[in-house]
């Protein structure tokens, strides 16, 4: 069975220095990967029925800090050697990489990173 870990850059672990500890640690135990998500905004007191908790509500307080997932993920590989990365939820327009910015573009016709 593999373990996965989901929320990874969120809270605690959305600076560095968690960050390192969390990659690290669950590398060295044999977590399979490692899950980030993104969110644009939570607003403060939302009402809206968050459908996916028995809450109602999403996971964390609501002035959590949700760095940029492909920043995270890309910080993440390079303070571990095999752990498996990857993006639970990418809002392709919030990305701040030149590579997704050309994906997004309407005059963009190929994917360098791809190509």
């Amino acid at each position: 069975m593999k373990f996965g870990l989901a929320f990874a850059n969120v809270g605690p672990f959305a600076q560095p220095d968690g960050l390192a500890h969390l990659a690290q640690t669950a590398e060295r135990v044999g977590v399979e990967s490692l899950w980030t998500v993104e969110h644009a905004a939570v607003p403060v007191g939302y009402e809206s029925v968050y459908p996916y908790a028995n809450s109602g509500k999403m996971p964390g307080p609501e002035n959590s800090s949700i760095p940029d997932p492909l920043i995270w993920l890309t910080y993440a590989a390079a303070v571990t050697e095999k752990i498996r990365l990857a993006t639970g939820i990418l809002i392709l327009s919030l990305s701040a990489t030149p590579s997704t910015r050309q994906r997004n573009s309407p005059r963009s016709t190929s994917c360098p990173a791809v190509a």
